[in-house]
């Protein structure tokens, strides 16, 4: 479950929905100002004045929110009193979502218009987690419900954006795309990165900042019951994990990094979570915080830093990005203590047993997404069979290298690869197949997709496919997985 910066693709999957949706590129002079947004925040709504310099003759069209992200259709009804200063004149569009402003010359245009919450309890996780939340002493927002997209007639470089409180709000705010921001703080970021970063703030949030690996992370929760509890167990888990997976990535670029978990207000629901840019946004039930299906969940996310996020080879291959996803966090689960050996063997069962046990096991892959608001398997087959296909490569690699690599090593190639492509290049089969073949003979990699990926065969496996670590016996149809000697398994994880 991820979202990435506006000028991608963007793909979100979320409490058994999928959204796909497009936003138009767009992009400013280099010299143009940014545009300029100071906020107000009350217990009814939250009050947005934005003022910039016109870089188009005649008008600008704004469009507010994108209604695929969390299923939001109705989202333009959360704005209220949209209104210009004179002489400059708006036209609105509710079916559009589109408030075009109207000037004469290139002075500096203000627009305001309100926030309010229009979420209910009927609409669920979706609700909670997408639509903006304004409480007496809770906030929530997305980037995309609060900020407006300029859509403009010429493609030109980077937009950037400042924020600043006019009013310092009520109680303290979190900024996701920005974490040092505080009520006094007026910073400024490209457009892209505030998008499809969330905003919080809470009469009783907290947050925690720790410096791992030169890197500063962030942890920002609400207070329950078990407050110290929470606090400890969730900075000694992103302690632990961020040393393991960026260690795995060889990958310490990044300036900061927050983990923002939330209990959902009327929601009955485990727990569901977001990855975007600069962190992960998760929201949970009951007091505690961290628990094995938890830290999964919450490990997945943090994975898609990489995975999804900076390395993605398209919707139509999600069997990569969420597969390799999942199977990563895994991998650098067990690397950092997390999970034991017999852990990491029983989440590759549980996802065997529901692979093979589901009735569209076999589904080819293009067939997937064509079918995807049917739900249920659908939404899961791509994290199962790219997981399972994963963990048939990394056996693969290290038996054909004699344990001198795996599926590491393919992946940092990979994302050495995108780094000399550039932050929007998204990779393709070709490219994979080249990666893998310094590996493996190209068409056994070849073969394998062609049967397990594209036509959606399950891997027949058996210990001879996977090499002297493992045995596989059948259990009601589905391969099951265990170990002949945890040691050497165990070594390989711990290497630097």
């Amino acid at each position: 479950m991820y979202t990435k910066p506006a000028r991608y693709l963007r793909q979100v999957v979320v409490a058994g929905t999928l959204a796909l949706f497009v936003v138009p590129l767009i992009g400013f002079a280099q010299s143009a100002p940014p545009l300029r947004y100071a906020l107000t925040l009350t217990d009814r709504n939250l009050h947005v004045t934005l003022t910039y310099v016109p870089l188009q003759r005649d008008s600008t069209v704004f469009v507010y929110g994108i209604p695929p992200f969390g299923g939001q259709a109705d989202i333009f009804r959360g704005v209220r009193q949209p209104r210009v200063t004179a002489p400059a004149r708006l036209q609105i569009d509710t079916a559009a979502r589109s408030l075009t402003v109207y000037y004469t010359d290139t002075q500096p245009v203000t627009l305001d218009y309100d926030i309010v919450d229009t979420h209910t309890d009927a609409m669920g996780t979706r609700g909670e987690l997408f639509r903006p939340m304004i409480q007496p002493d809770y906030f929530f927002s997305h980037g995309v419900n609060l900020f407006l997209q300029p859509q403009l007639r010429q493609p030109m470089p980077t937009l950037s954006q400042s924020v600043r409180w006019a009013v310092a709000p009520p109680y303290r705010v979190f900024f996701g795309s920005y974490p040092y921001a505080d009520a006094k703080t007026t910073f400024t970021q490209p457009y892209d990165d505030m998008l499809m970063a969330p905003i919080t703030g809470a009469t009783d949030l907290s947050v925690d900042k720790q410096t791992i690996n030169g890197i500063d992370n962030f942890t920002v929760l609400r207070k329950t019951k078990l407050d110290t509890f929470n606090k400890e167990s969730v900075k000694n888990y992103l302690a632990a994990y961020d040393k393991s997976i960026r260690s795995f990535w060889n990958d310490y670029d990044d300036r900061y990094f927050s983990l923002i978990i939330e209990p959902f207000l009327r929601v009955n629901h485990d727990a569901s979570g977001i990855a975007y840019e600069f962190g992960f946004i998760g929201k949970y039930t009951g007091d505690t915080i961290m628990n094995a299906k938890r830290r999964d969940v919450i490990s997945h996310e943090i994975a898609h830093h990489w995975i999804g996020q900076r390395l993605s080879m398209g919707s139509e291959n999600q069997w990569f990005n969420e597969g390799f996803t999942d199977y990563t966090s895994f991998y650098c689960m067990l690397r950092a203590g997390l999970i034991t050996a017999d852990q990491f063997v029983g989440l590759l069962n549980d996802a065997s047993r529901a692979h093979y046990g589901s009735s569209i096991r076999n589904a080819p892959n293009d067939s997937v997404f064509k079918n995807y608001w049917k739900l249920g398997d659908y939404q899961r087959l791509p994290y199962r069979r790219g997981s399972l296909f994963a963990f048939w490569l990394d056996n693969q690699i290290l038996t054909a290298s004699n344990r001198q690599h795996d599926i590491r090593d393919l992946l940092r190639d990979l994302y050495a690869l995108r780094k000399r492509k550039g932050s929007e290049y998204t990779l393709t089969m070709a490219d994979f197949l080249d990666a893998t073949s310094r590996y493996l003979p190209r068409q056994q990699v070849q073969t394998a997709i062609d049967q397990y990926i594209t036509a959606g065969n399950p891997i027949p496996f058996t210990a001879a496919m996977l090499g002297p670590d493992w045995t596989v016996t059948e259990k009601s149809g589905a391969p099951q997985f265990g170990l002949t000697n945890r040691q050497p398994f165990k070594t390989r994880f711990v290497r630097k």
